[in-house]
């Protein structure tokens, strides 16, 4: 069932029989079709949500490095990352825009502009990297805040905002609506009026392509839409646009490249929020700010499970940050990572559609690729073991574009008549022809591991060459860290090319 509606709807599956649908409207509209087997329900799904295109291959043969703090301290970790000899595509730099700091946090300045005493060369940096092989992507949302109390602004884009009337406002008092969860106060953007998509979308080309030549960048946000007592122009109410909002976000920033590089567009940007049709626009999945911890629910664990449930969804190309986001440190709580969390991350993220790093919203306590020599010895290992499928990567989105096929498949998609894979939940399939465990737990060595059940299928193990068949069993599995458990499909051309390529870069003898 694909629902074209909007509005708020809750789907509740208590009854094995049966699937029961909550709508906050007086009608529901969608289609409803059966399919023969779970890719061609995913084909189908993805005629109507819209298919990512392809990524290019600039991102695609190396890691994306998340560093912060100026240009100095940047490109100082960058050579030392480069030193141990990282395959690097990218330096991601959220705080382009400098921060402000408050009581008990730090933020970014929300307004849009190159920070110049964070990066007073920014040019010159740019230029370096790019000699290097290496490009910048940056970061931004639809918020705004008040930029008169930051020194050496260039424009107030909230003040020129709030001019124009283009702010979310307060149906009751017409005031701009506050964002609820940021302490200091911003104004979002009301992209149910024509005119507020393109003043934004102008913001976007100016003060990010134009001025900073980005080659991408993080468009966070987009799901912060109140469903009740707020003025919208095209006349829906927030539970109607709540939905509408992250996807009109993300075709703002597609339509914004689009129209500014034409037919050169090779701009990457990544959403967390989304509705329907978002995957039509966006470039690439990242799943949320996860927790620092082993956490199921809501650290590594669930970073798995986003992306193996989104791939299902909709979404072909999904990735999380490595080691996660949120640290927390207070009272008896104790969720910073530490190397071995670092670690294992690295090993589930060198099989996303991008590897990217991010040093969290604790930089200072919490674990970093960079931290010790063990740390970059592994990053710089598994950003060529990312690299080495790059050629499979290529295929598989190319695929993914043409039929709505994941990249990250959960077992189930392609071994339906096995009863059992429908149960595993962080097991799961890199296409059709590599075979991916992630270590999930602390201080766990030896991992149990599902093969699926088809007898005419080897799996191989691209550490050690061991031969397991398609028992539809479990094998338990030594898991030293930096060898997870990860198999190809004997056979498979993509398996080998693999296998070739990580000989090729040193990693695996």
């Amino acid at each position: 069932l694909v629902l074209f509606d909007s509005d708020y709807s809750a789907f509740s599956f208590k009854k094995k029989s049966e699937v029961g649908i909550y709508m906050h409207s007086s009608s529901l509209n969608g289609i409803l079709y059966s399919t023969s087997s779970p890719l061609e329900s995913i084909e189908k799904l993805t005629l109507h949500t819209g298919r990512m295109k392809p990524l290019p291959k600039w991102i695609t043969r190396g890691g994306v490095l998340g560093l912060q703090g100026g240009t100095e301290r940047v490109m100082e970790i960058y050579k030392l990352v480069k030193s141990y000899n990282a395959s690097v595509s990218g330096i991601w730099l959220q705080d382009w825009v400098g921060k402000r700091h408050l009581k008990e946090y730090s933020r970014l300045w929300w307004t849009w502009e190159v920070d110049q005493n964070y990066y007073p060369e920014w040019q010159q940096m740019r230029e370096t990297l790019e000699a290097d092989g290496v490009r910048i992507l940056t970061y931004i949302n639809p918020f705004l805040v008040d930029a008169s109390e930051k020194p050496g602004f260039k424009r107030n884009l909230f003040q020129e905002a709030k001019d124009k009337n283009l702010l979310l406002r307060n149906s009751i008092t017409g005031d701009v609506i506050s964002a609820g969860e940021i302490s200091f106060g911003a104004g979002l953007v009301d992209f149910s009026q024509p005119k507020a998509k393109e003043w934004y979308k102008k913001v976007i080309q100016q003060n990010m392509f134009n001025e900073t030549g980005t080659s991408g960048f993080m468009a966070d946000f987009g799901e912060g839409v109140d469903l009740e007592n707020i003025l919208l122009e095209n006349g829906f109410s927030g539970f109607q646009y709540h939905n509408l909002y992250p996807t009109q976000w993300s075709q703002i920033c597609s339509e914004a490249a689009q129209e500014y590089f034409q037919d050169k567009d090779e701009i990457v940007f990544f959403t967390r929020s989304g509705y329907m049709d978002t995957p039509k626009y966006t470039r690439l999945l990242w799943a949320g700010d996860q927790l620092q911890s082993w956490d199921t629910k809501v650290g590594l664990g669930s970073a798995i499970k986003a992306l193996i449930s989104s791939g299902i969804s909709g979404y072909q190309m999904g990735h999380s940050e490595i080691g996660g986001y949120h640290a927390i440190q207070r009272f008896i709580f104790n969720y910073v990572r530490d190397e071995e969390l670092t670690l294992r991350w690295m090993e589930f993220s060198a099989f996303n559609a991008i590897f990217r790093s991010h040093e969290g919203d604790l930089p200072e306590k919490s674990m970093q690729i960079y931290s010790n020599e063990k740390l970059l010895a592994a990053y710089a290992k598994f950003s060529h073991v990312y690299a080495a499928w790059g050629e499979y990567r290529e295929f598989l989105m190319k695929e993914a574009h043409e039929k709505g096929y994941p990249l990250i498949r959960h077992l189930y998609l392609h071994y339906p008549n096995d009863p059992l894979t429908i149960k595993k939940k962080y097991q799961f399939l890199v296409g059709s022809d590599l075979l991916v465990a992630p270590v999930l737990n602390p201080g766990i060595f030896v991992v149990e591991v599902y093969f699926p059940l088809n007898t005419e299928e080897t799996w191989v193990n691209i550490w050690n060459g061991e031969e397991i068949q398609g028992c539809g069993c479990y094998k338990n599995l030594k898991s030293k860290i930096g060898e997870p458990p990860v198999f190809y499909k004997k056979g498979s051309v993509w398996g080998q090319k693999f296998i070739e390529e990580l000989r090729l870069r040193n990693v695996i003898s």
